[in-house]
């Protein structure tokens, strides 16, 4: 993986770093001089290890500039979730759009430090990945007295092929995040794939056929059980599928 800008994937204009771990979060959990694990070199089987206000990779002043909109809007959204405040179904989405950008930022960084073991360079970047796919968000009050900063899930294979899904513990809080192809389409009644397959002319793109949905809301999102009591916030996203089958998201359903 080259050392290109963590949000857009372009050599880095008027070089600049990125904290993945935003310095908000870190005083908010008293992190900021705590060492952690952040995961393996896959090839020496060694624990990468990184103080939390050391873990930065390359990014553009812009990039860097705009994405710390979204840091000043979600500190406080963060902080009302740990105090059990009411947030706003506007808070919801830059909270899915937050992250986005975070797991990508985590996946990308496992990629950097195995860049010689997998050599893999990455389809996409933080900036590239935001509001694309389905995404869900379970939010569980431990109401534990923890308070520090940690995540699972981003260093094992699964999540190096396919960022789809990890957790974040905030103090007492625990966050699950998932976002993948209509991974909550069909349970909540929108067009879902009856049909697809990789395209036979570009390994990056899929082939697919809509069914048209049951317009109905399932009781039940996933078959997972997850931490209870928990709260799920789930979001269908189908600009994709929308721009190849407009037709099929036609309808009152959708637009309501």
């Amino acid at each position: 993986m080259n050392k290109v800008c963590i949000f857009c994937g372009q050599p880095p204009e008027n070089k600049n770093k990125e904290h993945v771990i935003p310095k908000w979060l870190m005083k908010l959990t008293n992190t900021e001089n705590k060492i952690m694990s952040v995961g393996v070199n896959w090839e020496k089987g060694e624990e990468i290890k990184f103080n939390f206000s050391s873990f930065t990779f390359p990014s553009c002043t812009k990039c860097n500039s705009d994405f710390s909109k979204i840091e000043a809007l979600v500190k406080p959204i963060i902080e009302k979730i740990l105090n059990d405040d009411f947030v706003t179904s506007v808070d919801l989405v830059m909270l899915l759009d937050w992250f986005d950008k975070v797991r990508i930022s985590l996946w990308l960084g496992i990629q950097y430090h195995n860049k010689e073991t997998f050599n893999l360079e990455p389809k996409y970047y933080s900036s590239t990945r935001l509001r694309l796919k389905d995404r869900m968000l379970a939010i569980t009050n431990c109401y534990d007295s923890y308070k520090g900063l940690r995540w699972t899930g981003t260093n094992n294979l699964c999540f190096i092929a396919s960022p789809t899904c990890f957790t974040l513990k905030i103090n007492h809080v625990l966050f699950t995040n998932c976002s993948m192809d209509f991974i909550v389409s069909e349970q909540l009644g929108f067009p879902y794939p009856a049909f697809e397959k990789k395209n036979i002319n570009d390994d990056k793109l899929t082939d697919f056929i809509l069914h048209n949905g049951t317009e109905k809301l399932s009781t039940k999102i996933f078959k997972t059980e997850l931490y209870k009591p928990t709260m799920i916030i789930s979001q269908p996203i189908f600009k994709v599928a929308n721009d190849f089958q407009t037709n099929t998201y036609d309808t009152d359903y959708v637009k309501k």
